[in-house]
């Protein structure tokens, strides 16, 4: 039996990782590239820079992940992997 996963920071960052590839329809390598600046709460966007073939794109940010987003943003502020210029997914 696989050993489970310690609750805090993986866990919460997969949860967030995987929320925002399947809501928003990116791609992986689209979400490990996500930086906080690209995020747009009041129009809902995420902006995608040199998605697939190298264009940028917004993708629409759905309701529901938002609140995920900004609570996986207080966890990852208080441990001390998230800053306010960096990536979303560390």
């Amino acid at each position: 039996m696989p050993p489970r996963p310690k609750a805090g920071r993986p866990l919460a960052a997969h949860q967030a990782a995987l929320s925002i590839a399947y809501g928003a329809g990116l791609r992986g390598a689209e979400v490990a590239a996500l930086k906080i600046s690209d995020i747009d709460s009041e129009r809902m966007l995420l902006r995608v820079e040199r998605g697939k073939g190298g264009r940028y794109r917004n993708a629409m940010l759905p309701a529901d992940l938002l609140p995920l987003l900004r609570e996986w943003w207080k966890a990852g502020r208080q441990q001390g992997v998230m800053h306010s210029g960096g990536w979303v997914i560390c």
